[in-house]
């Protein structure tokens, strides 16, 4: 218990230490606070005496401070309109050093010039020193102006005739060639991005000035696309000044290549291929023309046909540079203006060309000289294939462009299509006098002729019918049936025509050879030349319709020898039996007479042409077997019968020297 006591006894001991520095400590800590309160109060009493001491001068230098500002800023003002009262005069300075080297600086320059007049319009409208800054920016841009201008006009001289034929060449054999794009388009990428810089900064601010050059610009580019086409005409001296085209130098006096002139040779006789190669072709010996066509007007369509195939070609790739060069260029705004001003002259001038060429075309045919309608084929055709490509580089234009441009094709259609019906109205009212019929029976020249122009017409088949479509002649539901109902019509009316033709003679047997030489080669050519495949929609059974009316003057021609084996017949006595005075002669009179008629129809029929070496085989075997078997038969029933004592007077022939005769006829080389 002792022991318990003393232990609590030092532990309250213990305990009474430790609450007495407690106590100690607070007093401390409270000392030190009322200190702290009493030191925070005479600061927050300084801070208000010093709050009160530096406010107004905080005053005095915030205001202060805004006054300088506006001072800084008004002197800037200051300085940017004393900068517009020395613009005249730097600029002008300026654009005198800068202009001819650097057009960007020049444009910085009257961009400051443009700015300073906008100001003085709009602070002091009365200054001199905005007439002063007008009269230098007339005078920096008649400087740009003139500029470009010289630009322009050193950069768009025509094209030669031959780099256009290069072009061509380029088209058809090498898809890519840099140095021709950059010799069509003439101006470089640097001169480009120069004149395209200055176009769109005066369109910026001067709207009526930049359309003004703009338009400038057209017109010297659309009369360089003029001449350029118009350079073509003056080169037909190619082809009349004596050059060699297959020998001598490999370049002419003007520089152009040797295949360029090839190209133009070949080019010259396009037309007159077209219009002779069906009757060189398939006239065979004996087909002769009876009458000519007038070669000087076909030739002179041919030169006008010669000539607008390559200007077209031409005009519309220039037209495709052209257009990319201006959208490269002009401002967006004035395309459809300045790429219709820039082609007028040289569609015009094409358009002219195409007048001059359906005019010729219309006035040959007038006098029923259809050739030269051949020399427009291949023009019209080409006009018909580009139509959609040219119409679509036009779309940028006035609407009056374009329908400058679809009157062209019109022309051409319209042209074709009265050229079509006309031929076929010549081919049903063709007439020819009996004087003018061939002797000998051959192919008529109308059957040849007409064949040579429906050969033609089968190398343009599809530009044929769409032509005929598009005009509603035939009301067809289509191009492809147009055309073959428009070669049935043709061939239909010529073989109305040929048929009253073979009326003017009259031997029967002349009539029937003329028709079958006729029909014959009709029925071969119009086949080697795939014409009745074509017309089949329309024309089915003509391959089977030729052949009937071959046979049918077959048989005809047969009847012709009639008049000779008529007299082969003899009903008198049987053989051996002998014959009475009448009956003797009676034989002998039917032997004479038969040996009359087939002298007379072998020296007459010797004459007749037929130049088909098959047909004429055939005319000669088939009618041979049947007066051969006849005269045969007839020999049989009379050739014992006593009817006279000079026997070979009256047999003059046995029945292999009738074959013999035969095969005279048709001697005649046409």
């Amino acid at each position: 218990m002792a022991t318990f006591d003393a232990s609590s006894e030092r532990k309250l001991n213990y305990e009474l230490e430790q609450l007495a520095r407690l106590e100690e400590a607070i007093h401390k800590n409270e000392q030190i606070g009322t200190r702290m309160v009493t030191i925070l109060d005479s600061v927050d009493r300084r801070l208000l005496r010093f709050n009160e001491t530096i406010s107004p001068l905080s005053n005095t230098t915030s205001r202060l401070t805004i006054r300088q500002k506006n001072l800084l800023d008004a002197g800037k003002e200051f300085d940017a309109v004393l900068e517009y009262y020395h613009v005249a005069e730097e600029a002008d300075l300026s654009l005198k050093d800068n202009l001819d080297c650097n057009w960007r600086d020049a444009f910085t320059v009257l961009e400051r010039v443009y700015q300073a007049v906008k100001f003085f319009e709009r602070n002091s409208p009365d200054s001199q020193e905005i007439s002063r800054l007008r009269k230098v920016l007339s005078v920096g841009l008649e400087r740009l102006e003139r500029e470009f201008r010289t630009i322009v006009t050193r950069l768009s001289q025509p094209i030669p005739y031959g780099t256009l034929l290069d072009l061509a060449e380029r088209d058809e054999e090498t898809p890519q060639n840099p140095n021709l794009e950059q010799e069509l388009k003439q101006i470089p990428e640097s001169t480009s991005r120069d004149l395209q810089a200055l176009l769109h900064w005066l369109f910026q601010h001067d709207e009526k000035h930049a359309s003004r050059l703009v338009f400038e610009y057209a017109e010297l580019r659309g009369s360089m696309l003029l001449k350029s086409l118009q350079g073509i005409r003056s080169s037909k001296s190619l082809n009349s000044s004596g050059l060699s085209l297959g020998s001598g130098a490999s370049r002419n006096d003007e520089g152009t290549p040797r295949k360029m002139v090839r190209r133009l040779s070949a080019m010259a006789s396009l037309g007159g291929t077209l219009r002779r190669k069906g009757s060189a072709k398939f006239l065979q010996p004996g087909h002769k023309r009876q009458a000519s066509i007038s070669e000087t007007e076909a030739h002179a369509v041919e030169v006008d046909a010669e000539r607008f195939l390559p200007k077209y070609q031409a005009l519309l790739r220039l037209s495709h540079t052209e257009n990319q060069l201006m959208r490269q260029m002009l401002p967006s705004a004035l395309h459809p203006k300045a790429f219709s001003l820039l082609i007028r002259p040289a569609l015009e001038h094409l358009n002219t060309e195409a007048d001059t060429l359906t005019t010729a075309v219309g006035r040959s045919k007038q006098r029923a000289a259809h050739s030269p309608l051949f020399a427009i084929f291949p023009v019209m055709q080409w006009v018909q294939r580009c139509h959609p490509e040219f119409r679509e580089v036009l779309t940028t234009c006035e609407k009056s462009i374009l329908e400058v441009f679809d009157t062209m094709l019109v022309h051409f259609q319209q042209t074709v299509d009265r050229g079509l019906m006309d031929h076929l109205d010549a081919v049903r009212n063709d007439s020819t006098a009996a004087s003018n019929m061939p002797s000998d029976g051959t192919v008529h020249e109308l059957t040849s002729n007409t064949v040579s122009y429906l050969e033609t017409l089968a190398e343009f088949a599809e530009s044929v019918g769409q032509v005929l479509f598009c005009a509603g002649s035939l009301r067809e539901q289509s191009a492809e049936k147009c055309y073959a109902n428009y070669v049935t019509l043709v061939l239909t009316h010529l073989g109305l025509n040929v048929k009253q033709k073979a009326e003017a003679y009259s031997d029967m047997g002349l009539r029937a050879v003329f028709l079958l030489n006729n029909y014959n080669y009709l029925l071969k050519t119009l086949s080697s030349l795939g014409i009745l495949n074509a017309i089949g929609s329309k024309f089915p059974n003509a391959e089977a319709d030729y052949q009937k009316l071959i046979v049918d003057q077959k048989k005809e021609y047969s009847i012709s020898w009639t008049r000779a084996v008529q007299h082969l017949v003899f009903r008198g006595s049987t053989p051996g039996a002998k014959l009475g005075l009448r009956d003797r002669k009676e034989l002998k009179e039917r032997f004479a007479n038969f040996n009359k008629e087939f002298d007379d129809i072998i020296r007459l029929q010797s004459a007749f042409s037929v130049p088909d070496e098959e047909l004429k085989a055939t005319l000669r075997r088939e009618n041979r077997e049947y007066i051969c078997d006849l005269y045969k038969t007839f020999l049989q029933k009379v050739g014992d019968i006593d009817f006279t004592q000079n026997r070979d007077k009256y047999i003059k022939y046995r029945p292999e020297q009738i074959g013999t005769q035969m095969e005279r006829l048709f001697e005649s080389a046409g």
